[in-house]
């Protein structure tokens, strides 16, 4: 990560540059963690479908051992 600057010795418009690019940096790290949030939301959805399909073949396969059970 960067140092911060040693403030004292800007001037004003370097000051306000400063603070101008800090806010932009902002703004864009703001928005990649809205990014990410979103994508999150989305691969926990996929995880818990993935949860729910592999209950379901579990209980599939359980049922087929069982008549397999029976078979032989």
């Amino acid at each position: 990560m960067n140092t911060l600057p040693d403030l004292s010795q800007l001037t004003h418009e370097q000051l306000l540059e400063f603070t101008r690019q800090l806010a932009m940096q902002h703004q864009s790290l703001a928005q990649s963690n809205q990014e990410l949030e979103k994508s999150n939301q989305q691969l926990d959805a996929r995880v818990q479908h993935l949860e729910v399909t592999n209950q379901q073949l579990d209980s599939k396969v359980q049922h087929l051992s069982i008549l397999n059970a029976f078979v032989a």
